[in-house]
């Protein structure tokens, strides 16, 4: 009960903090046990119901759309460009000698652009062509994005003093605070563009791997296991891929006739291992796995043609039966899919050559599941020339295993929630559930206690997650209050210091609309 009301209190801080704008909200949907039926947990007429709001956004839906959109809007710029942005913004205080080095006023941003521009320059600008080239290849213009990120910050200047033209507290009042709007409005980005997201950063990685294989076991320290004198470059990206695959078949190994060469064996495979953890799972999960949606929504599309309907109705058997088929179905299609690219394309390598490589339909198959289960028992004798396809399919069928694993992990989840949906629908005419969430026994739950509780009951947020707010709530508003005041505000912002910065919101009625706090190191 504790940890709920902490969570409740959190939660209603947490979306007034994180409003960026003053907003009109719904009024507050609220339940009334008053009218409920003593002892049989039923509502005649004080079920919980939205029919009244239809067309309109409750507060709280109100509230974490704007955070979703502020977060989309938000302005990316290199680590350069941000550090820099905090620096001139920093002297600029230090040679107005304000009483703290978190804000500045808001006309010093004339200063401020001079300032920021010297310091990305440093003096030299490159041409024209050079910036059109280097913005080709991704890599982004940090002058342009230092004259952007100045021109956002006196548009927020600019609205903030349109939306509080009746502001009266002195102390507040012209100043920017620098670090708050570096942090709400600007996400830092890489320098280089291959660096900038999991997917290609995991493709940069199989690729230096890839490349650095043949570039070790033929010039560096040469195996002529590995890197033969004919089709050396083949051979050596045949073992990475086989290696990075953890299949194994055995036709291809380091030499192990001294001490040294076992050592970078041992080592090559402990290297190989870390690449295929971290760059296939990232592939799985960050980018071809976007496809995965296409697939499970045909599936969801075949589920209803074969009598898997899909409706609130549904018992909790035949939802769990359709989230079972789905995914299954999912893994199947695209295992005969994988395999039958394997078996396809070694038949056509035994057209190719005579009667000692050929293999029938079904040991084709069996060498297909061997490599895409990763297993690789190395009893089949292959084509040398069918190495090309190897390189190729061993990765294949790599992420086939990964994407099988991520999505069975997948399925227990989606079980698990299925179960807990279908137990919360069930809860929902449940007075004593209701009255668990009254945390102020006054015979009503807002929009906030529900949301926040129902997230709690259903396990998407843990207590451990709200400690943390809470105790920052408590050095704010102190374990004696109830809520974070004006006068709490004002002696944060007064103990503040150049480490901390805190800035708030008001209507033209001095009601707080929006505390922030930021911990930014310099």
């Amino acid at each position: 009960q504790d940890t709920i009301c902490f969570a409740i209190v959190v939660t209603d801080l947490f979306l007034t903090m994180t409003s960026d704008e003053p907003e009109k909200t719904a009024e507050v949907a609220e339940v009334s046990f008053e009218d409920s039926v003593g002892g049989k947990g039923e509502f005649e007429n004080a079920s919980l119901s939205l029919e009244d709001v239809s067309d309109k956004q409750l507060g709280v839906q109100a509230l974490a759309n704007q955070i979703a959109s502020r977060r989309a809007d938000r302005l990316p710029v290199t680590y350069g460009v941000f550090v820099a942005f905090l620096k001139c913004c920093k002297r600029i205080a230090k040679e107005r000698n304000y009483e703290t080095l978190n804000k500045i006023k808001s006309t010093d941003m004339i200063k401020l652009r001079e300032e920021l521009t010297k310091e990305i320059t440093k003096g030299r600008i490159l041409p024209g062509p050079v910036r059109r080239f280097t913005e080709f290849f991704g890599f982004r213009d940090e002058l342009r994005t230092a004259n952007l990120l100045v021109d956002r910050a006196e548009r927020r200047v600019e609205a903030m003093a349109e939306q509080h033209a009746d502001f009266r507290l002195s102390f507040l009042e012209g100043w920017f605070y620098y670090r708050d709007f570096a942090f709400y409005h600007t996400v830092t980005e890489a320098t280089l563009p291959w660096t900038r997201n999991e997917l290609s950063v995991a493709l940069t990685k199989t690729l230096l791997f890839f490349l650095g294989t043949p570039i070790f076991f033929c010039y560096i320290s040469p195996d002529e296991n590995i890197c033969p004198a004919e089709q050396g470059w083949l051979n050596s990206l045949y073992f990475a891929s086989k290696t990075m695959s953890t299949v194994g078949y055995g036709d291809v190994s380091v030499d192990r006739s001294t001490t040294w060469k076992v050592f970078v064996g041992t080592m090559y495979m402990i290297i190989a291992l870390l690449v295929t953890l971290s760059s296939f799972g990232a592939v799985v999960q960050s980018g071809v796995s976007k496809y995965n949606g296409f697939w499970e929504r045909r599936m969801v599309e075949f589920a209803d043609l074969i009598g898997f309907k899909k409706t609130d109705d549904n018992t909790l058997h035949s939802r769990i039966q359709l989230v079972k088929f789905c995914k299954i179905g999912d893994i199947t299609i695209k295992f005969v899919i994988v395999n039958l690219i394997g078996v396809f394309a070694t038949r056509l390598f035994m057209l190719r050559e005579n009667e000692d490589w050929s293999w029938s339909w079904m040991e084709s198959f069996y060498w297909a599941v061997q490599t895409t289960t990763t297993i690789g028992y190395g009893d089949m004798t292959k084509n040398p020339d069918q190495r090309y396809f190897d390189i190729f399919y061993l990765i294949l069928g790599t992420y086939f295993v990964g994407a099988a694993l991520s999505n069975i992990t997948e399925l227990n989840q989606q079980l698990l929630d299925t179960r807990r949906f279908f137990a919360w629908d069930r809860l929902q005419s449940n007075s004593a559930m209701f009255r668990s969430m009254d945390i102020n026994k006054d015979g009503t739950v807002d929009q906030y206690e529900f949301v926040l509780a129902s997230l709690i009951m259903l396990d998407k947020i843990e207590p451990a997650d709200v400690d943390p707010i809470i105790k920052k709530y408590r050095d704010l508003c102190g374990n004696d209050s109830t809520c974070i005041t004006t006068t709490d505000l004002e002696a944060a912002v007064d103990s503040a210091g150049d480490n901390e910065s805190i800035s708030f919101e008001m209507d033209a009625d001095g009601n707080l609309e929006k505390p922030v706090w930021d911990k930014a190191k310099d």
